[in-house]
């Protein structure tokens, strides 16, 4: 995530209040095939590696060596049957 993006959701996570429900969704009124194909976009403009943005298209996943403790084994193994 860059600075920018960092303070704009800052700004937005602080507008919505002391009152924010955990469990709640951070942007309630997304469109999630909207989001996955702007991800998808910017990660192609970016330069990213082409197997990476296809396992994110096929998993909706982007696991790396930083946040891989956060994945079950369920998730893994899923992972490497479709590598």
């Amino acid at each position: 995530m860059n600075d920018e993006l960092g303070m704009a959701l800052s700004g937005h996570l602080d507008s919505l209040g002391d009152d924010l429900d955990p469990e709640s969704p951070v942007f309630p009124n997304m469109n999630l095939e909207t989001a996955e194909f702007e991800m998808v976009r910017a990660m192609e403009e970016s330069g990213i590696d082409p197997a990476i943005v296809y396992a994110f298209t096929e998993t909706g996943m982007l696991i790396s060596e930083e946040n891989m403790h956060l994945f079950s084994q369920i998730d893994m193994d899923l992972l490497a049957i479709q590598d």
